[in-house]
């Protein structure tokens, strides 16, 4: 049967995702645990398990407990997402983020992994060439391998440079050509939790600008910057060339509602649109609901600043503070402190020179699970995400001291 398979679906066999793989011994970890020799920790996956806010949880509650709302909700909505829900985006764009937009710009989808896959489908052709940073989020290689056929071209803007984050805008200018369609930034980024600064975020718009590229931007982890709040250039309006790729799943701790949407010229919002007529008809209807019914509450928009803009930076930044200082017992290691999101990339290429092989021996021999950098576009080094345990400070020690007696069986 394999020998009948498409050429992309053997790529896709022989490099499947490491995160979605680690999922697989997790999800058998919970129903039989009695089959490992210690407890699971859980350091792979980007996720969030705090929970998201109440106000969230009542609204959804009452969509299903309500017979009218609750039929609506089983009814399909429109492939660009229901009215209310594209309204209620525009105002919680102003009122959390300070952006103006117009509910135009906005299609809303399952997330922003199949929003991302639309966009790659609406722009890209075989022969096309994209520039990714090298550390970049893993899906997006196999997201465009597979639906360029294996036939666009991927270049790799190397951001980080003797262990520092140090982006180069000649570098990145000397990677363009005229068959670049897209440059494709996540910040704070994964798996580096890094962020690019004003100078040189507004240097790579401009520099996309001059030379007619796209520029799409991943803000997946934008409610979660530690150090100066969140950069102007989230809340500035949106500029032609742009795409802005956004979702609820990690700002809402809703990652398995897959609630994304594009913010984008209106022209390019429609192609891509047609093109999800195609692929996933419309977006889920029950959890737009519940969006839209929050928003309807009192004072709901300070509980969701107060939420989004101060308790979420703060919990966060904390427990990355907490790694890094673990991290800062383990000989032969050299880490980027993370200013946003919730996760701490670590060279472990002293101990170890395939991160595959550190990622495996680990989770057999500790029962703690990494990601291998490799995947991310760098060998040596691993990301570790606090997201699954950043309310349970002890269960996080005790996977760093697991790391700490791992690596020192490697060194000794």
């Amino acid at each position: 049967m394999v020998a009948l398979i498409s050429h992309v679906a053997k790529y896709a066999l022989e490099n499947p995702s490491s995160i979605r793989e680690i999922m697989n011994i997790v999800a058998d970890f919970r129903k039989h645990p009695e089959r490992y020799p210690r407890r699971l920790i859980y350091f792979g996956g980007g996720w969030p398990q705090d929970p998201p806010p109440e106000p969230l949880r009542k609204a959804f509650i009452e969509v299903i407990k309500d017979e009218k709302s609750f039929l609506f909700s089983a009814r399909y909505p429109p492939t660009r997402g229901d009215p209310d829900y594209l309204e209620a985006l525009v105002l919680y764009e102003k009122e959390i983020f300070g952006r103006e937009i117009e509910e135009s710009e906005l299609l809303s989808g399952l997330g922003s992994t199949d929003l991302a896959a639309a966009l790659f489908f609406s722009i890209l052709d075989p022969g096309d060439e994209i520039i990714l940073t090298n550390p970049c989020y893993l899906n997006y290689t196999r997201q465009i391998e597979i639906i360029g056929r294996l036939g666009i071209n991927i270049k790799r803007w190397q951001t980080i440079k003797d262990g520092k984050f140090s982006p180069d805008l000649d570098e990145l200018q000397e990677l363009i050509t005229n068959k670049t369609k897209l440059i494709l930034l996540v910040t704070p980024g994964n798996p580096d939790g890094q962020v690019f600064d004003e100078r040189v975020f507004e240097g790579i718009v401009d520099i996309a600008s001059e030379k007619n590229v796209l520029v799409a931007i991943d803000v997946a982890y934008r409610a979660f910057h530690y150090r100066d709040g969140i950069p102007s250039y989230l809340s500035r309006p949106r500029k032609d060339h742009e795409i802005w790729i956004a979702t609820l799943s990690k700002e809402l701790r809703v990652p398995g509602w897959r609630m994304g949407y594009l913010i984008a010229d209106p022209s390019l919002i429609r192609a891509i649109e047609t093109v999800q007529q195609a692929l996933t008809l419309c977006p889920a209807h029950p959890q737009q609901l519940a969006f839209v019914k929050m928003l309807d509450q009192e004072n709901i928009m300070k509980e969701l600043r107060d939420f989004l803009l101060e308790k979420t930076p703060r919990k966060y930044h904390k427990v990355a503070s907490l790694v890094c200082n673990e991290l800062n017992r383990i000989p032969n290691l050299q880490y980027l402190r993370p200013a946003g999101g919730f996760y701490v990339f670590f060279d472990i290429g002293k101990v170890m020179k395939s991160s595959k092989r550190f990622v495996s021996q680990l989770l057999n021999e500790w029962q703690v699970a990494l990601a291998p950098g490799i995947d991310f576009g760098m060998e040596g080094w691993v990301r570790l995400s606090f997201a699954p345990v950043v309310e349970d400070e002890n269960l996080l020690k005790e996977g760093m001291e697991r790391i700490k007696r791992f690596i020192l069986s490697k060194v000794s």
